[in-house]
């Protein structure tokens, strides 16, 4: 197929994107990834399978309609009040950085009342090396 402008190619992802959104359908090659394994850490032994965690790379089209979905549900609960007020994650202006930022203040407000502040702190950069991925 040879496309003659951009516009043509704007206007042909856009009646695939709200096709699929009108039907409610998600294309089938769509849904095929290109598998990658990784290894999860340096060192970890290269014969054994479950020292790997398989990176799925989707297609431009599989992208572009799960942003433009993501997009769209994340603007609707920010304009129904759904969202927490703190809510860092996958919204535009917020970030750990934020987060962090509102946490630190917080306990200085409370050390500057005289109140205690504890602090756990948890490590679970390992937690999902423990999953099952093939019962998952």
């Amino acid at each position: 197929m040879i496309f003659k402008s951009d516009e043509t190619v704007l206007y042909l992802l856009t009646d695939i994107v709200n096709l699929s959104f009108s039907s409610g359908l998600f294309l089938t090659s769509c849904k095929n990834a290109v598998v990658t394994p990784v290894l999860k850490k340096n060192g970890l032994d290269c014969e054994e399978l479950q020292n790997f965690r398989p990176i799925s790379n989707l297609s431009f089209i599989s992208k572009l309609i799960e942003r433009i979905a993501s997009a769209w549900l994340t603007d609707q609960l920010a304009k129904s009040g759904w969202l927490h007020p703190f809510q860092s994650a996958y919204r535009k202006l917020h970030s750990t950085e934020t987060a962090i930022y509102r946490v630190v203040s917080d306990w200085r407000k409370w050390l500057d009342s005289g109140m205690s502040v504890c602090v756990v702190s948890l490590d679970i950069t390992a937690a999902f090396d423990t999953v099952n991925h093939q019962f998952l």
